[in-house]
C-alpha cells in the first residue's frame, strides 16, 4: 500500500514546482508518477484526549538525501536553500493509495548525508486575533514605485521627501501596483512590514520582491475599431514602464474611470499631456498614437507609539477594561466590534452618552476610517470600559454561544462549517462573554475556547471545512463496531486523581455616588466556582468563558464527567479513513476483559505498519465470558 506526498515548492525560498515521492517504486495516481524517496513511512497522530484543536501531535516525514538528483526535491539550488532556511513550513499534501488525507507544513528537524526528516506540523494559519487600529498620529505619504532593493527584498519609492525611519511598521491601503501582496488586512499583522533602511525619497522593508506578483493590465499593442470603448480602471505605475502604444481609430471613445495622463505622440492631435480626470471623455482621431501612463497614488502609513489592536470581543461585554483611547481630546474609545446601538463607554463605571452618527463597528466604518465609538458628552476622564453585544456571525442570534463563535471562526477561515456532532452548541448553557487583549494566533485562541466550553473542532483542509463536536454528545449508534479478533493490540487508561476543577473570572462593576467623599470607581473583582470531584489528587483550572457563574459550573460538570472516565486505546489493522473524530466506536474486548464504546479523540495512522489506532474517553462495563 503506497503512502505519498506531494510537496509544494513553488513559493520563497524556492522557486519551482510541485514534487511527487512515495515510499515504493512504481507509485502513482492517475495523474502523477511519484518518485520512491521516502524512506520511512511517518507515524501521524491527530488531536488528543483534552485537545480542543485535533490537529497534529506527532508526526514526520523522512526522505532521502539525494542533492544530486535532479528528480528529488531537495536537490541542487533548492537543498541550498532548504539548508539555509531550515524553519520554512513548506506545504505538503499526504496521500494514501492517491487519496489526499492531509495537508499541512513540513519543516525540517533533523538531516545527515542519509536522510532529510521533517517534522509535520498543521497547515500555517497566519491570521491573529486582534486587528490593528492605526491612531490619528500616523504618518502618511504617497507612493508611486515598487522594486527590488537589490538583496531580494521590496524597495519603495516615494512621490516627495517621506517621514519615516527604520524600525517603524509600515503598512499600506489602496494598493494596485502588485494586488493583494502588500495590501494591509486589519486581521492579520503580517500585513504591517518593518522598514529596514531609508533614503529621503525610498525605504525598504522586510518583504521578498519574489512573492510579489506584478500585474500590469495595460501592457501589449491594443486596437480598437470604431465603436469601442476603451476604460481605464485603474491607474497605471510609472515605475513599472507600462507605457503601452495603443492605437484608437476615429470615433473611437476613450472613457477614464480613474485619474491617468494621456501622452500624445503626434504633433497635432491632443497636447503633450492631458489630464483626463474621473468621468472624462476624450475623442481621438484615427491614427492617433497614446501611451496610457498614470500616477500610482496611494497611501503608506506607519504604526506610531499610539498604535496598537483592538480589543477582540465576542458575546455580551459588560464593563471591560482597558479600552483604547484613539484621540488626545479623549472624545473617541476603539470598539472592539460592539453593535453601535448596543454599546456603551463607561467613565470610571458611569455610562457616558455616545453620537451614534459618529460611531462605528467593523461593518459599518467607512473606508479609511477606525471603527469607533465616540463620546456626545465630554471626554474620559477616569478609567474608560466598555459594554454591549458583539455583530461578529449571527446577528440575529446575537453572539451569544459556542455555535456562535466557531461559525464565525468558519467565516474568518473561508470554511464550511458543520455542527453535526454539535447539536447542543447553541443551547444557553453554551453563552460566552469573550474579552481579549492579548494578541494570539485565531486558532490557538480557539483551541481555549474549545477547551473550556468542552467542545472540540478539527479542520478538513481538503474540503475546508471545520467540524464542531460537543464532548458531552454520544450517537445514538456505533459508526464502527469491533470485535476482539479485529482488534491487534488495546490499553486501557485512567487518568490521575482529580480533586476538583476550578474556574476564575475577573469581573468589573460600578460603585460611588459621584462626591468628594465617595467619588465614582471602577472596581475588579475575582469570582470562582470549584466543581469537587474527589478528596485527593489535584484541582485543575478552567477558563470557561461563560458570562456567569452559574454557566460556569453546568460547564465544569460536563467536562469533568469526560474528564474522569477510562481513556481506551484500540489498534486495528489497514489504515482507517474514514471514521472521523467525535464518531462512537462499539468493542467487546476479551484481551480487556471489557466491553462498551469509546469516543474518537485522536487518531494514529502508522503507515509503515499500516495500522490505525483510536483513542479516547470510555464507557465500559465487564465482559463476561
Amino acid at each position: 500500500m503506497a503512502f505519498q506526498a506531494d510537496i509544494d515548492l513553488s513559493s520563497s525560498p524556492f522557486s519551482d514546482a510541485t514534487y511527487y515521492v512515495a515510499d515504493e517504486p512504481g507509485s502513482h495516481t492517475t495523474s502523477q508518477f511519484y518518485q520512491p524517496f521516502i524512506s520511512e513511512p511517518p507515524r501521524i497522530q491527530l488531536g488528543d484526549y483534552d485537545s480542543g484543536w485535533l490537529t497534529v501531535v506527532v508526526g514526520s516525514l523522512q526522505l532521502v538525501n539525494r542533492p544530486s538528483d535532479s528528480r528529488h526535491p531537495f536537490s541542487g539550488a533548492n537543498y541550498s536553500a532548504l539548508i539555509a532556511n531550515p524553519m520554512t513550513a513548506i506545504p505538503v499534501t499526504f496521500r494514501h493509495n492517491g487519496r489526499p488525507i492531509f495537508e499541512g507544513s513540513a519543516i525540517l528537524n533533523q538531516f545527515n548525508t542519509d536522510f532529510l526528516r521533517f517534522q509535520i506540523e498543521a497547515k500555517v494559519q497566519k491570521t491573529n486575533l486582534l486587528r490593528l487600529i492605526v491612531a490619528e498620529t500616523s504618518s502618511q505619504s504617497e507612493v508611486i514605485g515598487v522594486g527590488d532593493n537589490g538583496s531580494g527584498k521590496v524597495r519603495i519609492t516615494t512621490q516627495s521627501l517621506h517621514p519615516f525611519s527604520a524600525g517603524e511598521q509600515a503598512f499600506f491601503t489602496g494598493m494596485s501596483i502588485v494586488g493583494e501582496e502588500l495590501e494591509y488586512n486589519p486581521s492579520n499583522t503580517d500585513t504591517q512590514y518593518t522598514i529596514t533602511a531609508v533614503t529621503d525619497t525610498t525605504f525598504d522593508i522586510d518583504f521578498n520582491i519574489s512573492d510579489i506578483a506584478f500585474e500590469n493590465p495595460s501592457k501589449g499593442d491594443y486596437t480598437f475599431t470604431f465603436g469601442t470603448n476603451f476604460t481605464t480602471d485603474r491607474t497605471f505605475s510609472i515605475s513599472e514602464s507600462v507605457e503601452s502604444i495603443v492605437s484608437i481609430q476615429e470615433g473611437v471613445t476613450v472613457s477614464v474611470a480613474s485619474e491617468v495622463v494621456l501622452s500624445v505622440e503626434t504633433s497635432n492631435q491632443l497636447p503633450n499631456t492631458y489630464d483626463v480626470r474621473v468621468g472624462d471623455t476624450v475623442s481621438i482621431s484615427e491614427g492617433s498614437v497614446v501611451d496610457v501612463t498614470g500616477l500610482n497614488a496611494y497611501d503608506i502609513g506607519s504604526a506610531s507609539a499610539t498604535d496598537t489592536q483592538l480589543p477582540f470581543a465576542f458575546g455580551q461585554v459588560d464593563l471591560q477594561t482597558p479600552v483604547i483611547v484613539l484621540n488626545t481630546a479623549k472624545t473617541e474609545v476603539g470598539n472592539p466590534n460592539l453593535q453601535v446601538s448596543s454599546a456603551s463607554v463607561e467613565d470610571d463605571g458611569q455610562a457616558e452618552t455616545l453620537n451614534t452618527g459618529q460611531s462605528y463597528d467593523f461593518y459599518t466604518v467607512p473606508s479609511g476610517e477606525i471603527p469607533r465609538l465616540t463620546l456626545n458628552s465630554g471626554s474620559v476622564a477616569g478609567e474608560a470600559s466598555v459594554s454591549g453585544r458583539t455583530i461578529h456571525f449571527d446577528t440575529s442570534n446575537g453572539d451569544r454561544t459556542a455555535y456562535d463563535f466557531f461559525g464565525w471562526l468558519s467565516n474568518q477561515l473561508g470554511y464550511g462549517y458543520d455542527t453535526t456532532d454539535a447539536s447542543n452548541a447553541d443551547d444557553d448553557n453554551r453563552q460566552v462573554s469573550i474579552y481579549v487583549t492579548t494578541q494570539i494566533r485565531m486558532l490557538d485562541f480557539a483551541d481555549q475556547v474549545a477547551r473550556g466550553l468542552n467542545m472540540q473542532f478539527w479542520l478538513d483542509d481538503i474540503n475546508d471545512e471545520i467540524y464542531l463536536i460537543d464532548r458531552g454528545n454520544t450517537p445514538g449508534t456505533a459508526d464502527l463496531t469491533l470485535e476482539d479478533y479485529e482488534i491487534i493490540n488495546s490499553q486501557i487508561y485512567l487518568p490521575p486523581p482529580l480533586s476538583g476543577l476550578v474556574s476564575q473570572r475577573e469581573y468589573n462593576i460600578a460603585s460611588g455616588a459621584g462626591t468628594a467623599a465617595n467619588a465614582f470607581k471602577l472596581l475588579k473583582i475575582n469570582r470562582g466556582i470549584r466543581i469537587a470531584n474527589i478528596d485527593t489528587g489535584r484541582d485543575q483550572n478552567i477558563t470557561t468563558f461563560s458570562p456567569s457563574i452559574e454557566l460556569a459550573s453546568e460547564v465544569l460538570d460536563a467536562i469533568k464527567d469526560i474528564k474522569i472516565r477510562p481513556r481506551v486505546e484500540l489498534t486495528i489493522k489497514g489504515i482507517d479513513l474514514d471514521t472521523l473524530p467525535g464518531a462512537r466506536i462499539d468493542f467487546n474486548s476479551q484481551t480487556l476483559g471489557a466491553t462498551g464504546y469509546l469516543m474518537v479523540r485522536k487518531r494514529t495512522w502508522d503507515f509503515a505498519a499500516e495500522t490505525t489506532t483510536f483513542c479516547g474517553d470510555s464507557v465500559i462495563t465487564p465482559l463476561l465470558i
